[in-house]
């Protein structure tokens, strides 16, 4: 039996399939990496909801977005600190009892850099809420617990699963 005397429909389906398939990985291939890996924070983004929650006008939005630049690269340097400060004193656990002088040293800095960076948190709101009038400081009021609710989530992030049930 020759393979051209069989039906030609299976084998239409299957060469469709492949360049379906090829087209796809193309895409996906030349996509790129996502814009911000591991969730970093978009700008852009973030000013055109403070933009549109606040209503501001030219001038507001080029400061706002000037403020967002400057915040955003001096989180992710304390950021990067504070994470590369727990982890040295947790590699450390080996080196030391868990009430030795030497780990108790490690801890104070760690907790003085996470009082600078909850300290320049509160500074960036309140010089974003000064730069408001009245009414657009009532709307932040009012949008600012949502902003803290938020805060260091990706969007449509909904958090870790919940434990399995006994």
């Amino acid at each position: 039996m020759s393979i051209f005397k069989q039906p030609k429909l299976p084998w239409i389906l299957a060469i469709a399939m492949l360049v379906i398939n090829i087209v796809l990985i193309g895409f996906i291939w030349f996509a790129g990496p996502p814009k911000h890996p591991r969730g970093g924070p978009d700008i852009e983004r973030t000013v055109a909801l403070f933009k549109a929650d606040l209503d501001l006008d030219a001038a507001q939005t080029a400061q706002v977005r000037q403020m967002f630049t400057a915040h955003f690269d001096e989180m992710k340097l304390m950021h990067d600190s504070l994470q590369a400060m727990i982890k040295n004193s947790l590699l450390g656990i080996g080196k030391a009892k868990p009430l030795d002088s030497s780990v108790k040293l490690d801890f104070g800095p760690i907790g003085e850099l996470s009082r600078q960076l909850h300290a320049a948190k509160y500074q960036h709101f309140s010089d974003i809420r000064e730069l408001c009038n009245a009414d657009q400081k009532e709307k932040f009021d009012a949008m600012l617990p949502k902003l803290i609710h938020r805060q260091g989530k990706r969007p449509g992030h909904k958090g870790p699963p919940p434990p399995p049930r006994p």
